[in-house]
């Protein structure tokens, strides 16, 4: 899929100090990209309430990510502890 990233998910990333964190953040995104449709992206699931919302679980971390339907890119928004990424995104 084609992938664009937030300034704000790039901010998120900068703050994580742990580097096996770090490793597992790439492999999904790498994934991501390899994937012809949302369907393929292990532990995805659609926020409740909204239909171009998920989130991939990612340890005790969440990954948002927002579907585009116009131009059907995947934007990889926000990387947040499970505390706190339902307070901020979407």
């Amino acid at each position: 899929m084609k992938t664009r990233f937030r300034k704000q998910f790039l901010k998120d990333i900068e703050k994580v100090k742990n580097q096996s964190l770090k490793i597992k953040i790439k492999q999904v995104i790498l994934q991501i990209e390899g994937a012809k449709s949302i369907k393929q992206i292990d532990k995805i699931k659609t926020l409740r309430g909204f239909d171009n919302y998920f989130r991939v679980r990612i340890g005790d971390y969440r990954l948002g990510l927002y579907l585009d339907p116009k131009t059907s890119h995947l934007w990889i928004e926000r990387f947040l502890h499970r505390k706190d990424i339902y307070k901020k995104f979407p």
